[in-house]
C-alpha cells in the first residue's frame, strides 16, 4: 500500500505539502496574463496535487501512535547546532 511505502522512502510529505503551493503560485505567477487558459490549468494542477498530498498523509497517519508523525528534521546552521 502506498501508506506504507511512505515511510520506508522517510518522504518529507509535510514539508512538500508547504512548499506545493508556494511553488504553483510562482509558476502561476510566472505565466502573466496574456494565457489565462494555461493560468488556470496550472493552478488546477497545483490544487490537486496538494490536495492529493492531503490525502496521501491521511491515509499514512497513524491514530494510535502517541508523539509526532511526519518529522523531518534538516541541519541550518551546524557550527551552532541549529536544526
Amino acid at each position: 500500500m502506498i501508506a506504507s511505502n511512505l515511510e520506508v522512502l522517510n518522504f518529507p510529505i509535510l514539508t512538500l505539502l508547504v512548499v506545493m503551493p508556494v511553488i504553483g503560485s510562482i509558476f502561476v505567477a510566472l505565466l502573466g496574463g496574456s494565457r489565462p487558459e494555461w493560468m488556470k490549468l496550472a493552478a488546477l494542477i497545483s490544487s490537486v496535487s496538494t490536495a492529493a498530498l492531503s490525502l496521501w498523509l491521511l491515509a499514512a497517519f497513524k491514530s494510535g501512535e502517541a508523539g509526532f508523525q511526519f518529522v523531518s528534521q534538516h541541519v541550518w546552521i551546524s557550527q551552532w547546532g541549529i536544526s
